[in-house]
Parts: structure tokens; sequence; C-alpha cells
């Protein structure tokens, strides 16, 4: 099956698009990229995602322009990315498209009453005429869980070891980590959560830092120059968050 598959993670500053051929049925995958692209978002769109985020500078026609919008982003970065590798988009089986998380509603003992991304999935199938899945998180709370990270499932099935016990750690927007036993241990379930912010952060910290002239720590280079803050690593550790019972997200 060949497949396309995109996000626009918190930062809201590029759509991500990943072209990969994918083999095998559960539990054992096998995938091979064979193409990607970045496609960025001008800085007057990154903060009206931003801003449409926030309960004070949101509201109902903004978000319905936006999801439309960015369904047509994310239909143009899907034909991008299948032009630049010479191929028609008939030539693709699925497209798998996030879209941009707007609001992800935690309750106070940690549970997550509901969850919104926009980026119209039906513009993009209307779009590239390639069958499109969307609206992923939502329908893992409607199942009882967190919605994030969504990464697990994949993770479960493409990296699983014979017998080693992995963890494997993502650090976007917000970071998550996926525990995953191994293939010899049939009773140990796999956990993922999320660990806190990650790159979100690290962003607004750039973006203050430069004067807004870079938005994100290219390479980590800025922050690579630095030493660590063992007493503020402390301090954080201490958050009520991490005294959750897991799973959790932020």
């Amino acid at each position: 099956m060949r497949v396309i598959g995109m996000i626009s993670g918190t930062s809201a500053d590029a759509i991500e698009a990943v072209a990969c051929d994918i083999t095998g049925a559960p539990p054992h995958l096998d995938l091979t990229v064979t193409g990607s692209a970045t496609v960025p978002f001008s800085i007057e769109l990154q903060k009206r995602i931003h801003a449409a985020a926030t309960v004070e500078g949101s509201d109902v026609e903004a978000i319905c322009l936006l999801d439309a919008e960015l369904g047509e982003r994310f239909a143009e970065a899907a034909l991008a990315l299948v032009a630049g590798m010479d191929l028609r988009p008939d030539d693709f089986d699925l497209i798998g498209s996030h879209g941009q998380t707007l609001w992800h509603a935690v309750r106070d003992d940690g549970s997550v009453a509901g969850t919104f991304q926009v980026g119209s999935g039906a513009r993009v199938a209307e779009r590239t005429g390639i069958t499109t899945v969307s609206d992923f998180r939502s329908r893992d709370v409607a199942a009882g869980g967190q919605g994030a990270p969504i990464v697990a499932y994949v993770d479960w099935l493409l990296v699983r070891h014979p017998s080693r016990y992995r963890a494997i750690q993502n650090l976007g927007g917000i970071g998550n980590v996926a525990y995953l036993p191994p293939l010899s241990d049939a009773d140990t379930r796999p956990m993922a959560f999320d660990t806190g912010p990650a790159n979100v952060l690290l962003d607004v910290l750039m973006t203050l830092l430069t004067d807004g002239r870079e938005s994100f720590d290219r390479d980590g280079a800025t922050a690579a120059q630095g030493t660590i803050d063992e007493a503020w690593v402390a301090e954080l550790l201490r958050h009520p968050y991490t005294a959750r019972r897991l799973a959790t997200s932020t």
C-alpha cells in the first residue's frame, strides 16, 4: 500500500508530508519512506492558528474558515509531494491527514473530555482524489483513550523487539513516550503518554530571544551552547502532572 501521511504540529509552522510504502499486516508491518516534503506556513497564518487556539482570540466563523483553508493547504501539500516524486495521485492508495490541533480538553482529573482538529479531510479527498482518513484523536477519545499521543500504535507495529523492552521518545511540540514490551512478553501491556512540553516552548523562546528573526532552534545549535540547570529540572519534576496515574496527556 502506498500512503501519504500529513500533520501540522503544535508549533503550527508547517505541514509535514511523508510518502511511504507499507507491506505486511498487523502485528507485523514494514514501512519504507519514499518521499517527504515540508510546506511552511506564513507568519500571518501561524498567528491566526495560534489565535484560534485560544478562548479569547477565536470565534466560530474564524474556526470554520480556518478549517476550510487548512484543508486546502493540506491538499496542496499532498499534491506537491506527489508531483515532486514524479507520480500521479492515482498512484496512491490512501492519505492519512491529522490536520491542526486547536484544542485538547483535559479535565482536572487528567481525563480528556474532547479534542478538536481542523484541516478539512473532505477537502483533502476532494482536491486530491485520494481516499483520506482524518480526525484520529477524536476516535481515540471516543474509544476511551487520551487522544494523545497518536503515534504509539505505529511504534507498536514497527519497532517492537523480539526480546528487548523499548521506550520510544518523540519530541514534537509536546513530548511523548511509547513503552513497548517485547514480542516474547505477551502479558505486559504497551503504554504511551505525554511527557511534557518540548518544541512548542522552545519555539516561543527562540522567537523572543531573536526578536522574531528565528522561530525555532535550528539543529539545536542555541540549546547546545547552554548548560543544564539541575535545580530547575528538579523543580519541574515536582509538577503535579508527573504524579498523575498513567496514561496521561498534557
